[in-house]
């Protein structure tokens, strides 16, 4: 996964898209956590997960990695490349070397402790950022963490245990809201990309719902 692989539509459901770097498996699996299925090195350079360069066979912790690349950049924003954790993991052997000077969860919080989060965002971000896969946050991790409570209450409260056991995800909650569009202010009154689907001008600033 990367950010330009996932996509919104139009009532706030994410779709993640462009598998052309999946591993395919020629049998069907039940996708458990803790289960090695493949050591094919597959995934955007960045965002591949310590263990996948190793060699050795992974599973499906390196997909919370890339979630926790993610993560980072969103939270983190734009900045010089040497204020960024995540050049370190563009070449292989630099995060293979990363990852082993970092042992144990103190260590690795106290590396990204100076990156200024507050404690709910830290400690996410070393849970999905962990080197170690059998450490690393899982889904239900992910559910329970508090990062993502509001009043007391998961923002993943919407999701069925049966989906939870499944590793499936329901329709978003709003999703019997109207779709929403919205058109930016065109730079020059001349140019003319920011048409609706019905052919017409959008005014400007305007939010419209079908």
């Amino acid at each position: 996964m990367k950010p330009e692989n996932i996509l919104i539509d139009g009532r706030g459901n994410v779709k993640i898209g462009d598998f052309g770097l999946s591993h395919v498996s020629r049998t069907m699996l039940a996708l458990d956590e803790g289960a090695r299925y493949t050591d094919a090195t597959v995934g955007t350079p960045g965002y591949v997960a310590p263990e996948a360069k190793s060699g050795e066979k992974y599973g499906i912790e390196v997909d919370y990695w890339a979630l926790g690349c993610i993560f980072y950049g969103m939270v983190a924003g734009d900045r010089d490349e040497d204020d960024n954790v995540l050049a370190e993991f563009e070449d292989s052997d630099d995060l293979l070397e990363w990852a082993e000077a970092l042992p144990t969860d103190e260590s690795i919080l106290k590396y990204y402790q100076n990156e200024g989060f507050d404690e709910d965002t830290l400690t996410l971000l070393c849970g999905l950022l962990n080197p170690h896969p059998e450490r690393r946050l899982g889904i239900a991790g992910l559910i329970a963490h508090p990062y993502f409570q509001v009043n007391g209450r998961s923002e993943f409260s919407g999701m069925g245990e049966s989906a939870l056991e499944r590793h499936l995800t329901t329709t978003s909650l709003t999703d019997h809201r109207p779709r929403i569009r919205y058109s930016p202010q065109p730079p020059d009154g001349t140019d003319f990309r920011w048409i609706n689907p019905y052919g017409a001008c959008v005014p400007v600033g305007v939010v419209s719902a079908r």
